[in-house]
């Protein structure tokens, strides 16, 4: 029963330290060594807690203690070590741990807690720092705070041009605001820096193939867009001269129609020449309003698009690039 309770405060303490409530795991890993007074991790992980508040001396103290009473690990005896030789520089490497920790588990506000801690106690270690803003800003970019994750990604490289996951997660952040320019640069830096690392490699090809495509969807949009213009041109052009010659087709069949009426009645007044000179001139006066009428129909008709087009082209090349 001792052990199942060991267990329960262990595990809360430790959640409790991830947290960052360091009296409430410090609570809980006290509590435990009561019930388990020879576990030396107990020791060991509030050690931790007492670092985490500033507490050097006593953890000092709970180490040391661990040591003895587990002396083949060497964990215990390394910490201490560090802890006596840089103190600051031990809650330092803490933090960024935790941080990296809440960052993986994806709890973005703890990891960004916890790298800016490290950067409060602004170590010697340009490393650490940049690790830390890196931290910072990959998890600004899991929050989708792009601009911020930006900042943060950059001072990173600025502190150390060697920083790998910070040129790729500035790359990516590039990425989801659209850049395809600099996140291209950016994971091409992260491939260049570390090309052991396949995943670097594997979204560098996959938005330079992307961002390749885009310009050629771009370049064939384009083409497309002038082609149609081209069909519609055509296209109006056809369709007003096939309209006007059935416009044409169709008076064509009414003069026919008219003609033979006039000749029914030019032949009623076929003995008066003065009556025939009318029924020709009003016949002469109906093929020319045909001719005339299909002519206009027929510009009409062809114009329109001419000028429809005309317009369309003036406003792209105003508005846009036909360079491609």
């Amino acid at each position: 029963m001792a052990k199942m309770d060991v267990s329960a405060y262990l595990d809360r303490g430790v959640e409790y330290l991830r947290k960052g409530d360091c009296d409430l795991a410090i609570a809980d890993f006290t509590e435990a060594i009561r019930l388990e007074p020879n576990e030396g991790i107990l020791y060991s992980n509030r050690s931790d807690a007492y670092i985490f508040k500033g507490d050097i001396a006593l953890a000092i103290s709970d180490l040391e203690m661990a040591a003895r009473i587990d002396p083949k690990n060497e964990k215990y005896s390394e910490i201490l070590g560090a802890i006596k030789l840089e103190p600051d520089n031990i809650r330092v490497s803490m933090y960024l741990a935790y941080g990296v920790q809440h960052f993986e588990r994806g709890d973005y506000d703890r990891a960004i807690t916890c790298a800016s801690k490290v950067i409060q106690l602004n170590p010697n270690d340009v490393s650490a720092l940049s690790v830390a803003y890196g931290t910072r800003g990959a998890s600004h970019k899991g929050k989708n705070d792009f601009d911020h994750a930006i900042e943060d990604l950059t001072e990173a490289i600025r502190l150390n041009p060697n920083n790998a996951p910070a040129y790729a997660n500035r790359g990516i952040t590039y990425l989801n605001k659209g850049d395809y320019d600099h996140a291209t640069k950016d994971l091409e830096m992260a491939v260049q820096i570390d090309p052991q690392d396949k995943s670097y490699r594997e979204l560098f090809e996959k938005v330079k193939s992307s961002s390749d495509g885009s310009n050629a969807d771009d370049f064939f949009k384009k083409k497309f867009l002038r082609i149609m213009l081209i069909g519609v041109v055509i296209g109006g052009v056809f369709f007003g001269i096939f309209f006007g010659l059935g416009i044409g087709q169709f008076l064509t069949a009414a003069k026919e129609r008219i003609i033979v009426q006039f000749e029914a009645a030019r032949e009623f007044f076929q003995e008066s020449a003065a009556e025939q000179g009318i029924i020709k001139g009003f016949l002469f006066s109906v093929l020319c309003n045909v001719l005339v009428t299909g002519f206009f129909v027929s510009l009409e008709f062809i114009k329109s698009p001419f000028i429809t087009i005309s317009r369309l082209i003036k406003r792209e090349f105003r508005y846009g690039d036909w360079s491609a």
